[in-house]
């Protein structure tokens, strides 16, 4: 219980399906997550949080993928989609359409939560979806690891 600040958090990501699906050969990387804000667990088995989340991705697509008029419509497509700053695409004709963008968004939730053993179960109060999420405590460190949105995984140490 308490209120612990996020002291680091990483993704174990996997190229989301719908990159695969356009291009089974596409790399797919993601730079360190950027992660701040507060997780507070109440005694009355309710939560809070609220945190800003920065990703910067890679991904690249072989030229047996994408034209040069595709790359430049997805690079359009990245540097529109909410949430996303700086996203852009280049094309070479040896390498193939490469993109980068950064991609900033605010993370709320409240809901309830329920801990069994080492294992904590969080209902979000809007959506009502629930996570199981493995954790470990060791003095003022709060170990989380647990699914992510889109099956990843994710990881977050936390500290009061």
């Amino acid at each position: 219980m308490g209120e612990w600040t996020i002291k680091e958090m990483c993704f174990d990501f996997a190229a989301p399906p719908a990159l695969v699906a356009l291009c089974p050969d596409v790399t797919f990387t993601v730079s360190p997550v950027m992660a701040t804000g507060t997780i507070s667990f109440k005694a009355d088995n309710t939560m809070t949080s609220s945190a800003s989340i920065t990703i910067e991705e890679l991904i690249h697509f072989p030229g047996s993928c994408l034209t040069e008029a595709q790359c430049t419509s997805y690079g359009s497509q990245l540097s529109a989609a909410p949430g996303v700053t700086d996203g852009q695409c280049s094309y070479d004709a040896n390498t193939g359409c490469s993109c980068s963008l950064t991609s900033s968004q605010p993370s709320m939730s409240s809901g309830t939560y329920q801990v069994q053993g080492n294992s904590v179960t969080v209902t979000n109060a809007t959506s009502n979806a629930t996570e199981v999420d493995s954790f470990c405590v060791s003095g003022n460190t709060l170990r989380v690891r647990g699914p992510s949105n889109n099956g990843n995984s994710a990881n977050l140490v936390l500290t009061r």
